[in-house]
């Protein structure tokens, strides 16, 4: 079984500022999830002890009056952030964090801050530490992808969801989405356990990432691996959406669309040929576009094409959209022809099939466990966040 596909415990925390040898935890959150068993939750809300700044508030919705009110002692919560850690660690179940760095090393601050024993410690050194990191990853395999690395860029850049951006249970399931999503997309990713980084050093900042190396058991790295091609690498609907793709480029190209009679003599002509082969020919095109970019997507992600801003999954929607207005202008623009060829008819229904099921993969995320309601998150209902 690949790591993806087993049990993964996605950490995220929410603080009091960037730097983590003096700014605190207000938020935690622990979901561990996949390995088709149901998903378990849970998160924390503590006091930080000092004052919450305003452009951290900006961030995440939480005031020093409301962690003080109703967050809980940060001893407490830190000792059992840790214990749950320790416990999936140990089992030797991975975690996910985005930019895990920085939520590690105030991790560890916060412990020796309270005199607790420190994460590291408990799992035996650095070597018990099993990270899978998606901001890491993704810079390993798009390295060259220009824009933003943050965990929206990214989340927009491999089509999955995040919704109640900077709240750590949201944060903490996209970040498992994500590694789900490229341990799916390349297969012959390393195992976690090759991922360990080193301890969580003083100068390690939200700001200023370190990419940590990525190299499987030859000293190969992952980008230079050559990608294995397996059906496994997409979804039950991608698989449907090629498949369909296909047979619509199929049909336009060889199946009769008209049945065309002069006096005695009677001819078919298909999609591309006249009348107005050139809308036959744009929606084939655009049909063997789709197939192309979800391709390039699960096969090459390191090859950069062109998308929407909100990912290919959008791009390919509006593309389907295109093919089945380019197959619907065909029909209009000849519609005092009685005599339609199975051709058209076909077209039809792989367009409306195509626009289906690109709107389901621009619709549902990639699924590794199923979120908390929205009261799990803390200041979600607009009244003082609670700890859950």
């Amino acid at each position: 079984m690949s790591w993806h596909t087993g049990r993964l415990a996605a950490f995220d925390i929410e603080t009091t500022g960037v730097n983590p040898e003096s700014d605190r935890i207000v938020t935690a959150a622990v979901s561990i999830v996949g390995g088709g068993l149901p998903a378990d939750h849970h998160s924390w809300f503590v006091n930080p002890g000092i004052d919450i700044p305003l452009g951290a508030t900006s961030v995440h919705g939480i005031t020093t009056e409301q962690a003080r009110a109703a967050g809980s002692n940060p001893e407490e919560g830190i000792d059992e952030i840790k214990a749950l850690l320790t416990a999936q660690l140990l089992n030797g179940v991975p975690v996910v964090a985005f930019n895990a760095r920085f939520d590690l090393t105030i991790l560890d601050r916060e412990a020796r801050r309270h005199g607790l024993q420190p994460l590291l410690d408990r799992v035996g050194g650095p070597d018990g530490i099993l990270v899978v990191d998606p901001h890491v990853l993704d810079k390993h395999f798009d390295r060259y992808r220009p824009g933003k690395r943050t965990l929206g860029a990214v989340c927009r850049q491999y089509s999955v969801s995040l919704e109640r951006a900077h709240t750590a249970n949201a944060d903490a399931l996209a970040a498992a989405r994500l590694a789900y999503r490229m341990g799916a997309t390349v297969p012959e990713q390393p195992d976690p356990a090759a991922h360990t980084p080193p301890p969580p050093t003083p100068r390690a900042s939200r700001s200023e990432p370190t990419a940590a190396s990525a190299r499987g058991p030859h000293g190969q790295s992952a980008e230079s691996r050559p990608t294995s091609i397996s059906l496994e690498s997409f979804s039950r609907d991608e698989q449907i959406l090629g498949g369909i793709g296909l047979l619509l480029a199929i049909d336009l190209l060889f199946l009769p669309w008209f049945q065309i009679s002069v006096g005695s003599f009677s001819f078919s002509t298909t999609a591309t040929q006249d009348p107005d082969g050139w809308l036959g020919v744009l929606a084939l095109l655009v049909a063997l576009t789709v197939i192309v970019d979800l391709a390039i997507e699960r096969f090459s992600p390191h090859i950069h094409i062109p998308s929407l801003t909100q990912g290919h999954a959008a791009t390919r929607f509006l593309l389907a959209l295109v093919a089945g207005g380019l197959v619907a202008l065909k029909f209009l623009f000849h519609i005092h022809f009685s005599l339609f060829g199975v051709g058209f008819w076909l077209a039809a229904a792989l367009s409306v099939a195509l626009v289906v099921f690109a709107w389901r993969l621009c619709r549902i995320p990639v699924t590794v466990g199923d979120p908390p309601p929205p009261s799990a998150d803390p200041g979600a209902s607009g009244g003082p966040p609670g700890r859950l």
